[in-house]
């Protein structure tokens, strides 16, 4: 709604909650809870603000900032490592169907969920 009417852009709605994860996630007492920030962000979020002045919604996630776990094949520079370290240097070409639609649907990939390493 806030979106809708104007009243914040997207790119201040992705730089409060990167705010909002370094505050709770960073440093020796956070929480570890999201492994990756997405380099593209921002860039990302002034695409979407200039698709929103001229009018051009992509559909009902328009804007939205959303965090996915590792386990989600994402075809950006952002890693999928589903967990293990094995596999930070192997990356994906494309995105997983899933995530193809929510870029689809407008959302914003912020960026990646911990994932405990798999046997």
């Amino acid at each position: 709604m806030a979106l809708d009417a104007g009243d914040i852009s997207v790119r201040e709605l992705v730089e409060a909650c990167v705010e909002r994860i370094d505050n709770l996630d960073s440093g020796n007492y956070g929480l570890g809870a999201i492994i990756e920030v997405n380099p593209e962000l921002l860039e990302i979020a002034a695409t979407r603000d200039r698709e929103l002045r001229r009018g051009e919604v992509r559909g009902p996630l328009h804007g939205i900032p959303i965090v996915v776990k590792d386990l989600f094949a994402t075809g950006d520079s952002m890693a999928t490592t589903a967990g293990s370290m094995a596999l930070l240097n192997n990356p994906v070409v494309r995105d997983g169907f899933l995530i193809t639609k929510l870029r689809e649907a407008g959302a914003i990939l912020l960026g990646k969920s911990n994932m405990t390493e798999w046997d």
